[in-house]
C-alpha cells in the first residue's frame, strides 16, 4: 500500500509541477494568443490509470483499518519555491500568494477540502526570486527548462 500511495502521490506532485504554456481548445492560446500561467500538465491515460487505481487502493485500506491511519506520524514535506521572472519583472508573484497556494496543498493533502488525510503537510522551506528570460519562457521539455531545474534545484 505504501508504494502504491508513493507512486500517486509522485504522480500527482509531478504532473502539477510544470509552469508552461498549454493551448486547449477554445483557449485564448488556441486563439493564437500566448498566455502563461501555472497550468497543470494533463497526465496521459496511463498516468490517469494510475493515479486512480492507487486512490481506490488507498481508500479501500483506509476503510478496512478505520484509525490505523489517525495514529500514524504526519510526513513534513519542504517546499521550495522558484518564482521565475523576466527581467522587466512580469511573472513575478508576492509572498502572500505563495502561502495561500500552501494553505491549499496543505488543505488538500489533509482532506479539507475532501477525500482523505493523506498526512502529508507542506512547510515553506525557502523562496527565492530569478530574473532570466530563457527561463521564463522555457517550454515544457526543453533545454532551457532542464538548464533552470538543474541551476535552482534544492
Amino acid at each position: 500500500m505504501h508504494r502504491s500511495l508513493i507512486v500517486a502521490l509522485t504522480l500527482v506532485l509531478s504532473v502539477s509541477a510544470f509552469a508552461q504554456e498549454l493551448p486547449f481548445e477554445g483557449s485564448r492560446m488556441d486563439r493564437g494568443e500566448r498566455i502563461r500561467g501555472c497550468a497543470t500538465h494533463q497526465p496521459t491515460d496511463f498516468e490517469a490509470q494510475a493515479i486512480e487505481e492507487a486512490t481506490a487502493e488507498f481508500a479501500a485500506l483506509q476503510s478496512r483499518s478505520g484509525s490505523r491511519f489517525e495514529t500514524e506520524a504526519v510526513a513534513t514535506v519542504k517546499v521550495y519555491v522558484h518564482v521565475i521572472t523576466n527581467t522587466s519583472g512580469t511573472g513575478n508573484i508576492t509572498d502572500a500568494v505563495i502561502a495561500n497556494q500552501l494553505r491549499v496543498l496543505n488543505d488538500s493533502f489533509s482532506g479539507v477540502t475532501g477525500g482523505f488525510n493523506t498526512k502529508f503537510r507542506f512547510t515553506l522551506a525557502g523562496t527565492d526570486r530569478t530574473a532570466n528570460n530563457s527561463y521564463f519562457g522555457a517550454g515544457y521539455g526543453t533545454t532551457a527548462e532542464r538548464n533552470m531545474k538543474n541551476a535552482l534545484r534544492k
